[in-house]
């Protein structure tokens, strides 16, 4: 077994241990490089450019001797305690107790269960509390929102994580904006990411009290590029302050901005437009949207509107010239709110988590939203949540709490709901709980990425883990891992309405082609997740997707094309860019 320091973590916490993500990845590498490509900003790092952390752990005997230390950690916690760092340097003691190779290997083997309940990886050490997490068409993982140390801060650095090298490159934030708290998405022509807002931290106004303002508006706006791993000012600020904003892709292409508090710390009823060229942001004049600021959940629907809602009232908006918003005579039948969980999970439908571990289907397919309960996840996954939707169509439920940011009776299992039958399995468990400021992320290799929390919370969470989905593994019993379609080749792009070809090979036939939109999550919320089962015909290797949808459907940018077999394994995604259909 080997343990080493890492260069994860910052702080007076010293220094990291990077955990692989399962027994196939042992030999795989955490490293923090600043943006020369040199060891990251924390004193270790510093004091040995170029060092990389590694720890071979299996990840049943890290959560089998974890789980107690953890259990005594959680009776102490409060909310507003002060964090407890985990960054995994107390499975030093772990290790000592691996006596031989021959423990290690056994501890190594998979669930025998994961081909029902799935599998977690051990955790693994995060440069920073990833409070904001995107998936680049690259490919890499965007995270931020705080600096080393787990503080609140999004101005100092951000990192960027490769999931197939396993590496992050910790970066500097030159922008001069703090990100904190912002919102996010790729754009769908270019492939940058849209940072729209952050904290007036970074701004350092007076607040008349000897300190300055936080935790209020800014209009900065912010691209990242993941090619060359650079952020830069886009010049061209919102109209308005915003912080806790909400950003959707509208079906022409552009990009909606509404919610939000601003610099005064004030709700933002205005709802702006963004194209990237020209003023860059025109406001919707006729489009205020007055039910609460803290990002709205906000989904396109077929007809092209756009339904929004920050309870169980509903508002439809009409994106096209000056708005027009109205407050729909439908609500949902559970109480919701920011903190619930939610997900698009087909065409024109979303799972929206309610109170008290309720929830609802909403469908937003026809002139009028229609909405029913269906069963709920129960309250141990309720508040900061985080639904994500799976390769399969499946919807994966992560974290949360009976009360907000309290760890007491969190939740560790990994639920997933089935939209055919609309029951809830209960999941395998990780070795970490995940409150506010938590996110998950589906991968291209279809896992998903669960990470963050804290800042505030109980526990400072400097650490991820990744959960493989049952579909993954055998179901008898064996915890094997299944052989996977391959998509040999693909088109980048993707016209809507024209054949779309790729080369796939399977040892099964081809069952179905699911299409899913790349995630950018924060807060429960993930801009643009949707998800469609696409028609296809197969001859031989090739395979031929028939997408004759319009944008409403599939807004413009990028989606991840998984083909998935007979035995319901998916294939590693090829990341496509769906544009404008033409007319």
């Amino acid at each position: 077994m080997l343990l080493a320091a890492c260069g994860g973590g910052g702080g007076s916490g010293g220094g990291a241990v990077g955990l692989p993500t399962s027994g196939a990845d042992a030999g795989a590498t955490v490293t923090a490089q600043s943006a020369a490509g040199n060891a990251a900003a924390t004193p270790a790092a510093q004091s040995a450019p170029g060092v990389q952390a590694q720890l071979t752990l299996t990840p049943e005997e890290v959560k089998e001797r974890l789980r107690d230390a953890e259990s005594a950690r959680i009776r102490d916690m409060e909310t507003d305690t002060p964090g407890v760092p985990k960054r995994y340097a107390e499975v030093a003691e772990v290790a000592d107790i691996a006596k031989s190779e021959a423990l290690v290997a056994k501890a190594a083997a998979l669930p025998p269960d994961a081909g029902t309940r799935g599998s977690w990886s051990a955790p693994i050490a995060w440069p920073i509390i990833a409070i904001h997490a995107v998936l680049a068409p690259n490919g890499k993982v965007m995270t931020y929102g705080t600096n080393q140390a787990g503080a609140q801060t999004a101005q100092l650095v951000y990192d960027v994580w490769d999931p197939v090298t396993k590496i992050h490159t910790l970066l500097p934030n030159t922008t001069g904006s703090d990100i904190f708290c912002n919102s996010q998405l790729v754009l769908p022509v270019s492939g940058q990411v849209l940072l729209a807002g952050g904290d007036i931290r970074g701004q350092k106004v007076p607040n008349g009290s000897g300190g300055i303002l936080v935790n209020r508006g800014i209009r900065d706006v912010n691209l990242f590029d993941a090619t060359t791993q650079t952020m830069v000012a886009a010049g061209m600020p919102m109209n308005y302050a915003r912080w806790y904003d909400t950003l959707t892709t509208l079906p022409d292409g552009r990009v909606m901005v509404m919610g939000g508090y601003d610099a005064d710390g004030r709700s933002v009823p205005q709802t702006e437009v963004y194209n990237g060229v020209g003023p860059g942001w025109v406001e919707m004049t006729n489009a205020r949207y007055p039910n609460g600021a803290a990002y709205p959940r906000s989904y396109v629907a077929p007809s092209g509107k756009v339904i929004a809602f920050s309870s169980a009232q509903l508002h439809e908006l009409d994106p096209n010239g000056a708005g027009a918003l109205r407050v729909l005579p439908q609500t949902l039948p559970v109480a919701t709110d920011w903190t619930l969980p939610h997900a698009m999970y087909d065409r024109g439908k979303v799972l929206v988590g309610g109170a008290d571990g309720t929830a609802a289907v909403l469908d937003i397919n026809g002139a009028a939203p229609v909405s029913r309960v269906v069963d709920g996840i129960g309250p141990t996954h309720q508040i900061w949540a985080t639904m994500t939707v799976l390769a399969d169509g499946q919807v994966l439920n992560t974290g949360g709490s009976p009360s907000a940011n309290a760890a007491p009776n969190a939740g560790y299992t990994a639920d997933i709901w089935n939209p055919r039958t609309e029951k809830w399995t209960i999941g395998a468990s990780a070795v970490n709980y995940r409150l506010y400021h938590s996110t998950a992320l589906l991968l291209p290799d279809a896992t998903v990425l669960v990470a963050g929390g804290g800042a505030p919370g109980p526990a400072i969470q400097l650490n991820a883990e990744i959960f493989s989905p049952p579909y993954l593994f055998a179901k008898d019993g064996s915890g094997q891992r299944l052989p996977r379609p391959s998509i040999l080749s693909a088109p980048k792009d993707l016209a809507l309405g024209t054949p779309y070809r790729m080369s796939v090979v399977s040892q099964k036939p081809i069952q179905r082609v699911n299409l899913v939109r790349t995630g950018s999550v924060t807060h429960s919320i993930n801009f643009d997740q949707r998800f469609l089962n696409v028609p296809f015909t197969q001859s031989g290797s090739s395979v031929t997707l028939n997408v004759d949808e319009t944008n409403n459907v599939l807004p413009p940018g990028h989606y991840m094309v998984f083909a998935i077999d007979s035995d319901g394994v998916p294939s590693i995604a090829k990341i496509v860019r769906i544009g404008v259909r033409a007319a």
